[in-house]
Order: C-alpha cells, then sequence, then structure tokens
C-alpha cells in the first residue's frame, strides 16, 4: 500500500500541536479548578465538559473523541520526526516534563478509581482499620465521620468492597494519603505527582536498558500511558516501574537477586510480575548446567515467595487477605467473557474461562520447562514469551479488562520485532478511542460488550492498513 507522506517544515509545529490538543483535553478540568470548584463536587467517571450544567453526550463524546485522535495522529507524528524534533537528550526531558505536567492538570475523567486508593489509604492511616478485612463502609458504620470529605468521595459501588490490590500499593496508598492530612485534593495531587515522578523514573529506565530514543519516546510520550496513568492515576504504572527496575538489575547491573526482590515487589502490587520471573532467572544462567540452572531457579524462587509473603503479612490475618483477588476475577467486565455471559449465560462464560485459565497455565509451565532444558536461551525470547503470555491473559483469561492493564505490556516492549512494537502501539490507541463509547452510554455492563468488539475491530484495522507505515515510523 501506497505510504502516506505527510511534510512539515517546521518540526517544532509537531510539538506544538501536540501540547495544544493536551491542552484542549484539559481546559475543562483548568476551568473547574480554577473557578473554585471541590473536587468532593467533581461528576462521575466519562464525563469530559465537566464545567456543563447541561451536558450533551453525543457532544461531549464527538468531542473528546476527536481530541483524543488528534493527540494520536501527532504522537504518531512525533515518532515519525523524533530525530529531527528533538536535538539531545534534554530536548527529551524538557518536552517529556511539560506534556506529563499538563496530562497532571486534567482530573480524572474515566475512571474513579483514584478516590478508592486514596479513601482506602485514608482509612488506614487515620482510623487505623486492615482495609483487607473492613469495608469503607463498614467503617463508616462504627465511626462518626460524616465531614471525612476523603470517605465521602469514596465510589458507591467501592465503599463495600475490601481492597482488591496487593499489599505494597496498600503500604503505598497509606503513606500518601497521610500526607493529605484528610484533605481531598491536595491527596488527589500527591498521587498524581507520585505517579508523574514514577513516569520519569520509567522513561530514565528505558532509556537506560535500550539507550534508544525512539522506544523510550513510544512508552514516554503515550495517550494511554499519559491519560491513565497520570491523568486517571492508575496503579499500573507502579507496577511497571519495578518491573523496569528488575529488568535494570538483571541485565545492566546483573544482579539477579536484586531483580527477582523488585519483581516480588510488583507482584505485591498486581500478580501479572509473577509471569516474568522464570524466564528472566532462566535466561540469567543461561550459561550453567541444566542441574545449577534448576538449583538457582528455586533458590531465586524461594527469595521471591519469602519477599512476597513478607509484606503480605503485614495485613494478613488469614486467607481472606486474598479474597480481594477472587473477587476481581469473578466479575465479567469489557471482555471477551462478557460477550459470552451476555449471548449465552454466566455458568458457560465462567466454564470457557475456566477452560482458558487450563490453556494459559498449560502453555505457561510447557514454555518454562522447555526454556530449562535448552542449551541456547535468549533474552528477547524469553521477553517476548512472556509479553505473549500477558496478551493472553488479557484478553483470554482476565474477565474484567480495563484500558489501562495495556500498561502491563510496555516493560516488555522494547524487545519485541517492529511489527509487535506497531501492533502494540495501534491497540493503545485503539483503546483508548474505542472507549469513547462509555461517553456516550454510560459505563453499563452491556456497554463493555461494544467497547471491546469496537477495541477488536479498531485494532484489526489500524493493523490491516498499517498506520504507523503510512507515516514511516523507524525503529
Amino acid at each position: 500500500m501506497k505510504k502516506l507522506q505527510i511534510e512539515i517544515k517546521n518540526v517544532n509545529t509537531i510539538k506544538i500541536m501536540f501540547i495544544i490538543f493536551i491542552i484542549l483535553l484539559a481546559l475543562p478540568s483548568i476551568i473547574y479548578m480554577l473557578t473554585g470548584n471541590k473536587i468532593l463536587d467533581l461528576k462521575p467517571d466519562y464525563i469530559y465538559n465537566i464545567v456543563a450544567n447541561n451536558r450533551n453526550n453525543l457532544i461531549d463524546s464527538l468531542i473528546y473523541l476527536g481530541i483524543m485522535t488528534l493527540i494520536s495522529i501527532t504522537y504518531i507524528l512525533i515518532l515519525k520526526k523524533h530525530k529531527e524534533i528533538f536535538k539531545n537528550n534534554k530536548d527529551i526531558i524538557k518536552f517529556v516534563i511539560i506534556v506529563s505536567t499538563l496530562f497532571m492538570l486534567i482530573l480524572p475523567m474515566t475512571s474513579t478509581d483514584i478516590f478508592y486508593y486514596i479513601a482506602t489509604g485514608w482509612s488506614d492511616a487515620k482510623y487505623k482499620i486492615n482495609p483487607y478485612y473492613t469495608s469503607i463502609y463498614e467503617l463508616k458504620q462504627s465511626n462518626e465521620i460524616k465531614n471525612d470529605e476523603i470517605l465521602k468521595k469514596m465510589p458507591e459501588f467501592w465503599e463495600q468492597q475490601k481492597i482488591v490490590y496487593g499489599p505494597f500499593w496498600t503500604l503505598v496508598s497509606k503513606l500518601l494519603a497521610s500526607l493529605s492530612f484528610g484533605n481531598l485534593t491536595l491527596a488527589l495531587f500527591i498521587f498524581k505527582i507520585f505517579n508523574l515522578c514514577l513516569h520519569l523514573l520509567n522513561c530514565k529506565l528505558i532509556h537506560k536498558l535500550t539507550n534508544k530514543k525512539i522506544l523510550m519516546l513510544i512508552y514516554a510520550l503515550n495517550p494511554l500511558v499519559l491519560f491513565e496513568s497520570i491523568t486517571n492515576v492508575h496503579n499500573d504504572i507502579l507496577l511497571v516501574f519495578f518491573i523496569l527496575l528488575a529488568l535494570y538489575f538483571a541485565i545492566k547491573k546483573k544482579n539477579i537477586i536484586l531483580s527477582i526482590i523488585a519483581l516480588s515487589i510488583a507482584t505485591a502490587v498486581k500478580y501479572v510480575a509473577i509471569l516474568i520471573a522464570p524466564f528472566l532467572v532462566i535466561w540469567y544462567y543461561k550459561n550453567e548446567k541444566i542441574s545449577k540452572r534448576i538449583l538457582n531457579a528455586l533458590w531465586l524462587a524461594l527469595i521471591f515467595l519469602i519477599v512476597l509473603c513478607g509484606i503480605y503479612l503485614i495485613y494478613t490475618k488469614d486467607v481472606q487477605v486474598l479474597q480481594g483477588i477472587i473477587t476481581q476475577q469473578g466479575k465479567h467486565a469489557k471482555s471477551l467473557l462478557l460477550i459470552i455471559d451476555l449471548i449465552f449465560n454466566y455458568q458457560i462464560a465462567n466454564t470457557v474461562k475456566l477452560i482458558f485459565t487450563i490453556i494459559f497455565a498449560s502453555i505457561y509451565l510447557i514454555e518454562i520447562f522447555i526454556n530449562l532444558f535448552k542449551k541456547k536461551v535468549s533474552l528477547r525470547n524469553n521477553l517476548r514469551i512472556s509479553y505473549i503470555m500477558i496478551i493472553f491473559l488479557l484478553f483470554f483469561v482476565i474477565t474484567n479488562f480495563q484500558v489501562w492493564y495495556i500498561i502491563w505490556l510496555m516493560p516488555l516492549i522494547m524487545w519485541q520485532n517492529k511489527k509487535t512494537i506497531k501492533s502494540t502501539i495501534n491497540l493503545t490507541i485503539t483503546a483508548e478511542l474505542a472507549s469513547t463509547i462509555f461517553f456516550a452510554f454510560g459505563e453499563g455492563y452491556i456497554y463493555g460488550t461494544y467497547f471491546f468488539a469496537l477495541m477488536v475491530i479498531l485494532w484489526f484495522i489500524f493493523n490491516k492498513i498499517d498506520i504507523n507505515n503510512f507515516i514511516e515510523i523507524k525503529i
């Protein structure tokens, strides 16, 4: 297919356009804050024009879709022209800081999860409850906390839900929330600044691991990463940080013990990090005899479990501490399983889920076994296997798929081939564009089927026309 040549004489125009489009996205949030409105009164999620008294869903959706499309196109253009746009690393750092800060000014627009993080952290710090055993609803029944604005902002559908994340994130939430002294606005921006710092650290780690500006920029300026991590303040960026740190320790510092500790901490944020550990360990001991490779793997597995269990023991009374993970996996939302559920029924969907889980676990264990006994083990190949396992998990095992879970792929993207990298970029763009459906219709479960189907269709279309080759990204 003939390539589309987009020629802009002054490459600085692309940077200016990117910033202007982000400001347009941020404008309602900036006006909302400048006019003295409270975060406590912020409307529910999936509202772009938060300053409008009478919003029009169709207009709201089209504006958001238009702006996000322009941001995505400009992002691709920046990747194409990056060598001309950025003369040195300082130029990149300055631009990434400016762009990230602008995304920080946008109030949570398509998710209320941040207010759940803040409330559970504050309940732990202020009221000394164990959030794995006591919900916010139960706390409200037993204490006079009517004037606590942080707990007031807790989304109602989360109130009776005990915490669903790993204990390391719970500790981080407790620390960050305690710094707010009960002020909701301050708490929100403390979490935002924390994620902004993590984003910049992740950029630094990617550059150190690859020494390729293009790979760092794919992550640093990615609209989904910026929007979901800094605007909506999801905790997946902390997971990414510890995975990248683990890769850095293993590859650059040749310290597999620190690498495994980092992956264990990442698993104590979200369990997905465990998928990478065996393949990284096997690669690290690739030159050892098979027997020694197995013994080292077992030794490091023990270290991994000791660190993970040690973190869990901070909150553990009994096995109920794991209830959150089970609860999350019991939901069918925005996934293939939801489509099966609605076409057939919940029981059939769960049966399909069980089959997919068994297939997933079998492939995972077989790949570990094969790698243990391989004579030649490649880091690139092993991290590609980890990437494929996460893709399988995202689209066939997880029943409660969310757009921001795609961020899990980012620490591994630089070891994939060009086609996979471009497909991943397309996935991040199409996922955010497909989420516009919730602006128009709301976040009812029925619309999750339309979202998932639209995301997959758009992704196939983008890959068919090879949108990135149209503008000739060179990786």
